[in-house]
């Protein structure tokens, strides 16, 4: 639901490849954009055709893979590519978050339904949320 993300900053949105389409990334472009393959697997088929409408639309280049877990067949495919493959170390809701969190963590939520709250807790924490790219260069 892009209308819970819409007014956040510095978030980084991974899409599914049946969400990613000219509408889409377009009511969300200046979110860092990414492919989350077909529910997290990735062909080059897909790479291929998510990666052009991503940069050709958004603000930032696709250039990370988001897998759960280590998968060689993955590392492999985003790898040619010329792709990052990242592993988040919390996935889930607000419950993982609060028992998880730590400096540098990168979150995959599962939904977006608490994601104020989230947000509001991470703050709290005395944690600022960036993007990705500006995490990974830090």
């Amino acid at each position: 639901d892009y209308d819970k993300i819409k007014n956040i900053n510095n978030l980084t949105i991974y899409l599914n490849h049946k969400d990613i389409n000219t509408n889409n990334i377009k009511n969300i472009k200046d979110k860092e954009i990414y492919t989350y393959g077909n529910n997290g697997e990735y062909t080059k088929e897909i790479l291929d055709n998510d990666n052009t409408l991503i940069n050709r639309l958004s603000n930032n280049k696709s250039s990370y893979c988001l897998v759960t877990e280590k998968n060689n067949i993955y590392l492999n495919i985003c790898n040619s590519k010329d792709m990052m493959v990242i592993i988040p170390n919390i996935i889930g809701n607000y419950n993982e978050i609060k028992n998880n969190l730590s400096n540098g963590s990168i979150i995959l939520l599962e939904n977006t339904d608490n994601i104020k709250l989230i947000i509001k807790y991470i703050n709290s924490k005395g944690y600022n949320i960036v993007p990705l790219s500006k995490l990974l260069t830090e």
